[in-house]
């Protein structure tokens, strides 16, 4: 059920979660093509039944995103677990979820301002793999991207091979 608050908060944020999807999808989205708050909500409490997913982890500067070694890796990835991936930032709860598009599809090269909050995940379709997109300034004010990967197929990252970033 839709209630004033909810309505209110959605008003306040869909501009700023449109602009954060057309940045991560490279598409035009309007906001009749999310689902409601509601579906959203659902998705995420199924997603977060699912337990004791394995993690892997790598932590390197933000514009390393954009290397050919990381285009690779995320390659690799798809053709570990093919299903498409929701997106999810700070505002998918209340603003709807976009329909899942496949990994190869989503647009890495997204600016480090995308969303003040530094968080980006995307979770396949059938909640067996999901990827966390941390990136936050260190102590030394550098940009930098904690990339985290969960679940049964993505896990562990060293299986893909080193990365080369020098690509």
């Amino acid at each position: 059920m839709t209630t004033n608050l909810s309505r209110i908060k959605f008003k306040k944020c869909i501009a700023t979660y449109l602009a954060e999807l057309k940045e991560i999808t490279a598409q035009d989205i309007d906001s009749k093509d999310l689902t409601s708050p509601e579906e959203a909500e659902r998705l995420a409490t199924q997603a977060s039944l699912i337990k004791d997913k394995d993690t892997s982890k790598l932590i390197f500067e933000f514009n390393k995103k954009d290397s050919s070694g990381f285009k690779e890796l995320i390659s690799s990835l798809a053709k570990c677990n093919e299903k498409p991936v929701y997106i999810w930032t700070p505002r998918t709860k209340t603003c709807g979820l976009y329909k899942p598009i496949t990994l190869e599809s989503i647009n890495f090269y997204f600016d480090f301002d995308i969303n003040s909050e530094g968080i980006i995940v995307l979770e396949t379709e059938d909640f067996s793999d999901e990827i966390i997109l941390d990136f936050y300034k260190d102590e030394s004010d550098n940009k930098m991207l904690e990339f985290e990967v969960k679940g049964i197929n993505w896990v562990p990252l060293e299986k893909f091979g080193p990365l080369d970033w020098t690509k």
